[in-house]
């Protein structure tokens, strides 16, 4: 009838050509394999490189915080606001830049930090237990780091270094509230803000205060360190002006302003005394008393105007022609058979210059 013979799978094998079925007997085309099998490898591999990247945490968290967890797991505080790819974290010390692949996540206090950072954790494992509890604890949750002591404990019971953090932990307590103020105790009981240089001040808050919270705060902000009251500052938490301010108050009430080197927050530093067993810091040759002594002697250099607020409030306290000497400089009684020696004036530019710029003699007016 004209119609091309059909071509046999047998020929088709001998040509090298896919083979095919003929499925009626007046076909004029051939029927083929679907491509399908090949098309699906293709667009699976177009969806996995043409997909965008999946939000690491940070991205999926809120824009604006208290504390930012970092790729450490260390929180990082202050007033934060996520900015395209960073994170703006204000302090009082100044402002700081995050990138945002360097974060976790942004959380809006230390309760919702502590969450995430326990949500990380393998709590069947008692030593992540208590890294968590010293977590806790450097970031003043102590509630919260006694419970993951006991349940560190619960989980190892033998083991002697937990039940000994433990007890350690609920002897030491919670902070205690400050006690409250009755109307007669403003004038006494108020600390007064301190004008210091911007040097002065950043110096103090990221090394001095650390040092105080590390080596003094136990028994000082917690109601058992005597006159010399400090507050607790927590390295991830929010630091505040006031706070600031009410430890450096506390702190420069414990400096000789006419004898730095004989100030009793060098003396007390390296010295065992209440009921610790131990110097807060072991000797003059640590880096941290190091660190306490350049401050008070910079500060002091730098800020002549200590001294003259100082004189000022002492004459404004004292009796109308009774002349108060500073505690600083007590007199002692004489040893039997030698006369007291002359008090020294405790406000003389001799010692002071004698201090920071050596032992030169003053020209002759």
């Amino acid at each position: 009838r004209g119609n091309p013979a059909p071509t046999t799978a047998a020929s088709k094998i001998e040509t090298g050509a896919p083979p095919f079925i003929p499925l009626d007997s007046n076909h004029t085309c051939v029927y083929r394999p679907p491509a399908m099998k090949t098309l699906i490898p293709l667009l699976l591999y177009a969806a996995v490189f043409t997909a965008p990247n999946a939000p690491s945490p940070a991205d999926m968290g809120p824009t604006r915080g208290k504390v930012l967890i970092l790729e450490n797991e260390q929180p990082l505080a202050g007033d934060i606001e996520r900015i395209g790819d960073a994170y703006r974290v204000r302090r009082l010390i100044g402002e700081t830049t995050v990138p945002a692949d360097r974060v976790l996540r942004l959380c809006a206090d230390m309760d919702e930090a502590f969450n995430f950072v326990r949500g990380r954790a393998n709590l069947s494992d008692p030593d992540e237990r208590l890294r968590l509890a010293e977590w806790c604890r450097l970031n003043g949750l102590h509630e919260r780091a006694v419970a993951e002591v006991k349940a560190a404990v619960n989980l190892r019971p033998d083991h002697v270094p937990s039940r000994r953090l433990l007890s350690y932990l609920e002897e030491s307590g919670p902070l205690k509230p400050a006690p409250a103020k009755g109307p007669d105790d403003s004038a006494d009981g108020a600390r007064v803000s301190v004008d210091l240089t911007e040097e002065a001040l950043g110096q103090f808050a990221v090394k001095v205060q650390p040092i105080l919270m590390n080596a003094c705060a136990n028994c000082h902000a917690n109601g058992r360190g005597g006159a010399f009251k400090l507050t607790r500052a927590y390295s991830a938490a929010v630091l505040n002006r006031k706070t600031l301010q009410q430890n450096l108050t506390a702190v420069l009430a414990e400096v000789n302003l006419a004898q730095p080197q004989n100030s009793l927050l060098l003396s007390k530093a390296v010295s065992v005394h209440g009921s610790q067993e131990q110097a807060p810091i072991k000797n003059r040759q640590a880096a941290a008393y190091h660190t306490l002594q350049d401050w008070v002697w910079a500060t002091l250099a730098d800020n002549p105007q200590l001294r003259d607020e100082a004189a000022h409030r002492t004459a404004a306290t004292s009796p109308v022609g009774e002349t108060r000497t500073p505690p600083s400089d007590k007199l002692r009684p004489a040893a039997p058979g030698k006369e007291a020696p002359e008090p020294a004036d405790p406000y003389s530019p001799d010692d002071f210059n004698r201090q920071f710029h050596g032992d030169k003699k003053r020209p002759q007016n």
